[in-house]
C-alpha cells in the first residue's frame, strides 16, 4: 500500500466513523484507532449506516500494513 493509498483509505475511515459513536480521539483514521474499532467499535454501532464498511476498510488497511 502506498502512503497516497493509505491517506485515502484514512479519509474514507474518518468520514464513515463521523456517524458513529465512538470516544473523541477514535474518530481519526489512524491505525490505533482502527485497531480499536475493531475490538470495540462493534458495541454501540454494529446496526448504524456504514458500520461494515468501516470494519472491511479497517481489516484491509491493517493486513496492509503488516506486508
Amino acid at each position: 500500500m502506498t502512503f497516497i493509498q493509505y491517506l485515502n483509505y484514512r479519509s474514507e475511515y474518518e468520514n464513515l466513523a463521523s456517524g458513529f459513536i465512538l470516544p473523541e480521539d477514535k474518530y481519526h483514521g489512524t491505525i490505533e484507532s482502527m485497531k480499536w474499532f475493531l475490538k470495540k467499535g462493534h458495541t454501540i454501532n454494529r446496526f448504524r449506516k456504514g458500520f461494515d464498511d468501516a470494519t472491511e476498510l479497517c481489516h484491509h488497511v491493517l493486513k496492509e500494513m503488516k506486508k
